[in-house]
């Protein structure tokens, strides 16, 4: 096989695919804060924050409730290092078991 030798990321429709806008995952919250957890709304919207080398999880009212701390966080730092700014919402909720999924802010 000749050629030129030479490798390029793939692309669609002729530009290069963004791996933070498609970031969408769900992670379990480490260290849940349960007495804040049973008192907000199901469907609060998450803020994600990066903060000392840590993904940090607040309600919609900069309450902290928890952190992520799933192998998964490393692309989302990595982009939250870009400018990307990401959010969540509950999926589940089962004792202290607290499902969320994580995806990237639109503009």
């Amino acid at each position: 096989m000749g050629g030129s030798g030479g490798w390029s990321k793939p692309t669609i429709g002729g530009s290069k695919v963004s791996l933070c806008e498609d970031i969408n995952v769900e992670m379990y919250l480490a260290n849940p804060q349960m007495d804040i957890i049973e008192n907000i709304d199901d469907n609060n919207i998450l803020i994600i924050e990066y903060i000392k080398e840590q993904l940090l999880v607040y309600t919609n009212e900069k309450i902290y409730i928890g952190a992520l701390i799933d192998a998964k966080i490393l692309n989302i730092i990595k982009c939250m290092e870009k400018g990307y700014k990401f959010r969540g919402t509950f999926l589940s909720i089962n004792g202290a078991e607290i499902l969320i999924t994580i995806y990237p802010l639109k503009i």
